[in-house]
């Protein structure tokens, strides 16, 4: 959670230098100053509709930069909602263009992101990756980019478990930002990491100090997001503490501000929103394709025409004898065969193909998913059928393509399914069925006691222990080892 006050700094550094380079239109610029002051003022729901108008707005302008800022935009608010998955592909899809760009700020800046998204997810050794690149990619303003080195430096060596460094990281962020004036925000996120590092090495006592310190000043911001971060982390300390009044307490309030930073209804109607502006982008761009490769195809039909042409001239000219009048070879082959019979067959074989390309692209792309309740619910089984079977779903590279091939369908209609019956997507599903089985086993002492917590997580599919225990604690509200023991008890 601290990473969202970081992203938060980071959209305001967008905003600002959004606003440079080459004049914007009104309309653009309207629309991103309102986004602006709308994530400024945690109402993220509304600022991700604003956002969408804008970066409608700037595709229509031509403005790629300001496309792409607010493409880091759009990404820090899919972080802010925990949708670690969909922030990695804007954060992706935003360093491309920035790359592709030029433009070495920008491109900085979604690095960054990414090295945060990454620490989030709990991934060390893709954050370990971007920090390098990080490291060698540095911001025009050199005193954010020294923060950012120093801090991320810190959270990668937690996440590798090397507690003592990450300490040191954490305390040497907090003074550079007091010594440099850089404000609240960022005073807290080492707050936050120095109780993070606390938690991880099973310390909570160790942790209340930061944790309170994290309280007061967040009040002191009136922030109600960052007020909410203070309460979700003591509600963890307290409970790992064995306090559990306090913990039931900071974690009351935690689900009543939490509530109120994020307006759930309107964030799904804003994701939809979104949807369907970049189901639109995509048709106009599969459009334009069309149109493009029919008019190679136009281009290539003259190219055949003339060649033919050219062909049975050279032929006529060949095969006529001495003997025969000049006029012969006209009567002989008319011109009008020529340019009339030829042409017109291999100009009418052209026409067809690039026409039937761009009908079949048309009804692949656009077509709605069409399945009544009898389908949905055949192939639901089918779906759970394959799902509960540990053996399959243990391998490490099962994907959504391979369970559409077991069940015969397709991803498309796979995905919609699983949806729509439990309201998920596939990869939360998978978790889901994943974490059941190795809670069974955990709780399984007769038949898995002899297997260590990494057996178990290992022949389930998972490769990282980090990816293990996040997935594990954010379906049943405790760590494997915790599970285990109360299990066991």
């Amino acid at each position: 959670m601290k990473m969202k006050c970081l992203l938060t700094g980071l959209t305001l550094m967008l905003a600002v230098l959004t606003m440079r380079g080459a004049a914007l239109t009104d309309s653009v610029t309207m629309l991103k100053a309102q986004a602006d002051e709308l994530f400024n003022s945690e109402q993220y729901s509304k600022a991700l509709d604003v956002y969408i108008d804008a970066l409608d707005a700037a595709e229509r302008a031509g403005d790629r930069r300001m496309s792409i800022a607010i493409t880091g935009n759009i990404a820090n608010i899919y972080a802010i909602s925990d949708e670690y998955e969909r922030c990695e592909h804007y954060i992706k899809m935003g360093y491309e263009a920035a790359t592709k760009q030029g433009d070495q700020d920008l491109t900085a800046k979604f690095i960054i992101n990414s090295v945060g998204i990454y620490c989030a997810m709990n991934d060390a050794a893709k954050a370990r990756r971007q920090l390098e690149l990080m490291n060698t990619n540095p911001l025009t303003d050199t005193v954010l980019w020294r923060f950012y080195t120093i801090h991320y430096a810190g959270d990668v060596c937690r996440l590798e478990g090397n507690y003592e460094r990450a300490h040191q990281l954490a305390a040497e962020a907090l003074d550079y930002a007091l010594s440099r004036r850089m404000g609240l925000r960022y005073e807290l996120v080492e707050y936050s990491e120095l109780a993070s590092i606390a938690l991880a090495q099973e310390r909570p006592l160790d942790a209340l100090p930061y944790l309170r310190q994290h309280l007061h000043k967040a009040d002191s911001a009136d922030s109600r997001e960052l007020y909410a971060t203070s309460c979700h982390m003591l509600a963890e300390a307290y409970q790992k503490a064995g306090y559990e009044d306090s913990a039931q307490f900071y974690s009351s309030i935690y689900n009543t501000l939490r509530d109120s930073v994020i307006d759930q209804r309107q964030l799904a109607a804003a994701k939809e929103k979104l949807y369907q502006y970049e189901n639109r982008r995509t048709q106009g761009r599969i459009s334009s394709l069309n149109d493009q490769v029919t008019r190679q195809w136009w281009l290539l039909a003259v190219v055949v025409i003339i060649s033919i042409i050219a062909l049975t001239l050279l032929y006529i000219k060949r095969n006529k004898t001495i003997e025969a009048p000049s006029g012969a070879v006209g009567g002989a082959i008319p011109s009008g065969a020529v340019g009339g019979t030829s042409p017109s067959g291999a100009s009418g074989s052209s026409e067809a193909s690039p026409s039937e390309v761009s009908a079949e692209s048309s009804s692949l792309d656009r077509t709605p998913i069409h399945l009544n309740d009898e389908q949905v619910r055949e192939l639901a089984d089918r779906i759970d059928a394959v799902m509960s079977d540990v053996s399959i779903i243990s391998d490490t590279d099962f994907s959504l393509q391979q369970l559409a091939q077991l069940v015969d369908s397709n991803t498309k209609y796979v995905s919609y399914t699983i949806n729509e019956v439990h309201g998920k997507t596939f990869k939360n599903l998978l978790n889901e069925r994943r974490i059941d089985e190795a809670a069974r086993r955990l709780q399984d002492h007769e038949h898995y006691g002899n297997i260590t917590i990494q057996g178990i997580y290992q022949e389930l599919g998972y490769n990282s222990a980090a990816a293990f225990i996040h997935a594990f604690k954010k379906l049943k509200g405790m760590t494997p080892s915790q599970f285990q023991k109360a299990a066991n008890a």
